[in-house]
């Protein structure tokens, strides 16, 4: 899933809303929330995060800033990837992460060659249907494994 979709997910979930009643709030349709929140639409428009963030916190100017700040984040590091990323370090400030989300699994570390092969992969999976099938039958792969009992509580 895509960093824009965690933390969307998160701000619901912090700010016990569902798509429906933020989209009610922004003006961002409930249909684009929840391609967001499934991660099949990873970019987000400036307009529109200012928008998310004034509906998860209406008339909380701090909250408001704070939300945006998140969401901002996320969209950067989505957009963070491929070779030169690396090089790369985005940050929120202390104490700008949502609680839960220091408490979530983090992502294993992988072999930089197998990275950049990711990377390249999260580069072309939305414009090319060959690599979206490909990911498709991997993922389809990948549930017919069992992983060791070691390794089941490292993977999101």
């Amino acid at each position: 899933m895509s960093h824009i979709a965690n933390a969307l997910d998160l701000e619901l979930k912090q700010t016990k809303q569902t798509a429906a009643e933020l989209a009610r709030r922004s003006s961002v349709n409930e249909a684009q929330i929840s391609r967001i929140k499934s991660g099949l639409q990873i970019w987000v428009g400036p307009e529109d995060l200012v928008s998310l963030a004034n509906g998860l916190f209406p008339s909380q100017t701090e909250n408001i800033k704070l939300a945006h700040a998140r969401l901002l984040h996320a969209r950067l590091m989505d957009e963070c990837c491929g070779p030169g990323a690396k090089y790369i370090s985005l940050a929120l400030t202390e104490g700008l992460a949502i609680p839960s989300d220091k408490e979530s699994p983090s992502q294993p570390i992988l072999p930089p060659g197998l990275q950049e092969n990711l990377d390249l992969i999260a580069l072309h999976i939305n414009y090319d249907r060959t690599v979206q099938d490909f990911v498709k039958a991997i993922a389809n792969l990948c549930r017919t494994r069992t992983l060791p009992e070691s390794r089941k509580n490292r993977v999101r």
